[in-house]
């Protein structure tokens, strides 16, 4: 009977390991699918504007079953030419929304691999960021790394803000000043009329005298300007923001605020010290009443008589 019952717990225990066995096997199994995933993506390091690019994305599978998967990747600054992307479904602008992406539904057989692509025009000078891809199977998902393409700009002289060029997307058309729609802050002796008020500091001290350089450094000047053109029209690219002027005087409604202040202080300075001197005369009333009734009564003689 002892027999028996020792044989028996040996078998439960026999059941018990192979269980665990089992259930290790089935934890790591989605890590050994995760492994054998690998996601690799081809595209120019550089490319020049407006040059229509191709780029490829390829999932290759070493592990030894067969995977259905999904690829996914957002979209970039640039003008898409093949295929159509999915729009996600909700209110443009809601806090959590996604954005546009390409998707692409696989099947990638053991031991095998699988392309897709995407081309694109590229619209925008300066560095494109490309985000990581995604491919999702099962309740799996991997990701590949970030990528970046350097977009260079026509370089034809012409600093072009229409076409996104500044002087940090295009240093050889656009000076650093430049009316680029960007307020670069560099202390180069041009003062920047993207620049808000007070920002750039050579913009102080300069008057009415403005520069402005639209791929080219050049001045100037209201009066000179109004004399050459007396009509209403401004000639284009020689546009000056009505907001930026020279010196630092601070503007009528700061110091408007500021006298607002002092007599606001000034009433309650006022009003303390009338509050105070009331507090104190009532005071000393109080004190002197008190001190006629103390002596106008009968003194009483706790002493010993004789």
């Amino acid at each position: 009977m002892v027999k028996d019952n020792i044989m028996l717990v040996g078998n439960i225990s026999k059941t018990g390991g192979i269980i665990c066995v089992l259930a290790l096997v089935l934890l790591t199994l989605p890590l050994s699918f995760a492994e054998g995933i690998h996601i690799y993506r081809d595209y120019p390091s550089s490319a020049n504007l407006g040059e229509v690019i191709q780029i490829n994305i390829t999932v290759e599978n070493t592990g030894s079953l067969a995977i259905d998967a999904t690829i996914q990747e957002n979209v970039g600054d640039y003008t898409i030419i093949e295929p159509n992307p999915v729009i996600p479904k909700g209110t443009p602008g809601m806090i959590g929304l996604r954005g546009p992406y390409f998707e692409w539904n696989v099947s990638v057989g053991a031991m095998q691999n699988k392309t897709v692509y995407y081309k694109v025009n590229l619209t925008s000078p300066g560095e494109i960021m490309l985000s990581p891809t995604a491919v999702i199977f099962g309740n799996e998902t991997i990701y590949g790394i970030p990528g970046s393409i350097n977009v260079i700009c026509n370089q034809n002289g012409i600093c072009e803000k229409d076409l996104g060029e500044n002087y940090m997307t295009c240093p050889q058309d656009c000076l650093t000043g430049a009316l680029d729609g960007l307020c670069d802050l560099m202390k180069d002796g041009r003062c920047d009329p993207d620049c808000a008020q007070g920002t750039d500091v050579d913009c102080i001290g300069q008057g009415n005298n403005q520069t402005i350089s639209p791929g080219n450094e050049t001045t100037v000047d209201n009066e000179t300007s109004s004399n050459n053109n007396s009509g209403d029209e401004t000639s284009p690219g020689n546009e000056i923001p009505a907001n930026i002027t020279g010196g630092e005087t601070p503007p009528k409604s700061l110091l408007e605020t500021y006298w607002w202040v002092l007599i606001i202080v000034g009433v309650l300075v006022i009003i303390l010290i009338a509050v105070y001197l009331k507090k104190k005369s009532g005071t000393s009333k109080e004190a002197s009443e008190w001190k006629s009734a103390y002596e106008s009564s009968p003194q009483q003689n706790t002493g010993p008589s004789i």
